[in-house]
């Protein structure tokens, strides 16, 4: 997104190449229906930058004169815009390569909020440091970035002890599940004796 904010469409091949390569290249074994898989899931991460990017067009010159309500409309555009990627890329996966994703919803929750988190945390670092507009002017929209990151840093945190919880609570019911299958067949294993 960043890139795309400071760059424009000159970034576009470059985005699309590196999407594609980490897309294809995720550290297994390259089975026969990445390739078309990995090329839908860049596509789709890459019309959710450019969506966003399209959005965000006025964001910085508008920034400077309302930090905080600028800020977030970037958060909501970007919390909207990630929407896309993730549903682009579930469905490309279970379409190229069903047998990948045991938890398409889950798969699908983390990559929303993993993208909304980064786009949160990194790009407006990234848009200080490169945008030229947005660096001259740091002390107006000083906000922007802290905003971002508590917000990107909560929803993380949020997801991160709901998966804690979410594991804790399956663990237990397992213990739960084999204490009371071993209660069960000891009253079983009772009860054939006293019918003997």
């Amino acid at each position: 997104l960043a890139a795309l904010m400071v760059l424009g469409r000159r970034a576009v091949a470059g985005l699309a190449l590196g999407l594609f390569a980490g897309n294809l290249f995720d550290g297994g074994p390259i089975e026969v229906g990445d390739t078309p898989a990995a090329a839908v899931v860049a596509l789709g991460e890459l019309a959710q930058g450019g969506l966003a990017a399209a959005l965000l067009r006025t964001f910085p010159r508008e920034l400077p004169r309302n930090p905080v309500r600028q800020t977030l409309r970037f958060a909501l555009a970007i919390t909207l815009c990630g929407l896309v990627a993730p549903t682009v890329g579930m469905l490309a996966w279970r379409l190229f390569a069903p047998a990948q994703d045991a938890q398409p919803a889950f798969g699908w929750l983390a990559g929303w909020l993993g993208g909304v988190t980064g786009m949160l945390v990194l790009t407006p670092a990234l848009l200080m440091q490169f945008h030229a507009r947005l660096r001259d002017d740091r002390l107006t929209v000083q906000p922007f970035p802290l905003i971002c990151l508590g917000l990107g840093l909560t929803a993380f945190c949020t997801f991160a002890t709901g998966v804690g919880v979410r594991d804790a609570q399956a663990e237990r019911f397992k213990a739960d599940a084999s204490r009371l299958a071993m209660t069960l067949q000891n009253h079983v294993d009772l009860t054939a004796r006293d019918l003997e």
